[in-house]
């Protein structure tokens, strides 16, 4: 009979950080390299299909393109403004 994945795999456990702890993993992250990369387009129609941009690109290009789905969906408060 074949082991089952509880057998096998151990339950991943969680705890709350020390504060040291906390800074210390903080300080070992970096930025994010694909933010700054052309990796990036649109969800919603083609236009970056071809041709990706950096994010900030694509940010704005969704931001004024969609502006009236992103009002309605802040005002149904599905999304934060400060998004």
């Amino acid at each position: 009979m074949k082991p089952s994945a509880a057998e096998t795999h151990p339950s991943p456990v969680w705890g709350i950080l020390a504060p040291e702890a906390e800074a210390d993993i903080k300080a070992r992250e970096g930025s994010d390299p694909y933010v700054g990369d052309a990796r990036w387009g649109c969800n919603h129609c083609p236009v970056h299909f071809n041709a990706c941009v950096v994010r900030r690109s694509a940010i704005s290009h969704v931001s004024e393109v969609y502006v009236h789905e992103l009002l309605f969906l802040t005002t149904l408060g599905l999304i934060s403004s400060q998004s």
